[in-house]
């Protein structure tokens, strides 16, 4: 009697490729909202580019609030996220001060950015992949209190 692995190869096959994360997820990322909960964030780039700021740019998540600074004015709004979508519910409220250069631009990006609709993803390093319409942000999280 001959035995055929046949009928239970593309089975174990199915099961093999269904199981594992598509390439590039973490398959233990909480969700968008979880993560985002009462977290402090360094934002590394914005639109591709590196901070120009010497200040820190940071984003603060607490509750359904989030505040910040690209690295000039500081910034508040209030937000939510449904799936890995986040909004921000109220017009977001800056300071004023003069920013010159790539640091106002960036500011402009970031605060363009936070005005649309957001897609929310974690990349393979942890890192918070904020992409819009027209501009998009890098964030890296941090320990509370050290921003």
């Amino acid at each position: 009697m001959r035995l055929s692995i046949f009928p239970f190869a593309a089975p174990l096959l199915f099961l093999t490729l269904t199981a594992c994360p598509p390439s590039g997820e973490l398959a233990s990322t909480p969700p968008p909202q979880e993560l985002l909960n009462d977290s402090t964030w360094r934002i590394v780039s914005i639109d591709g580019a590196p901070i120009a700021s010497e200040r820190p740019a940071e984003m603060r998540f607490d509750g359904a609030s989030l505040s910040g600074s690209a690295g000039c004015n500081r910034f508040s709004g209030a937000y939510k996220v449904v799936a890995d979508k986040l909004t921000t519910t109220q017009p977001i409220a800056s300071t004023m001060m003069a920013c010159f250069g790539a640091v106002g631009e960036q500011e402009q990006a970031l605060l363009a950015l936070l005005s649309d609709t957001v897609t929310l993803r974690v990349d393979e390093q942890g890192r918070l992949m904020m992409n819009g319409r027209s501009h998009q942000a890098v964030l890296e999280p941090q320990p509370a209190g050290t921003l």
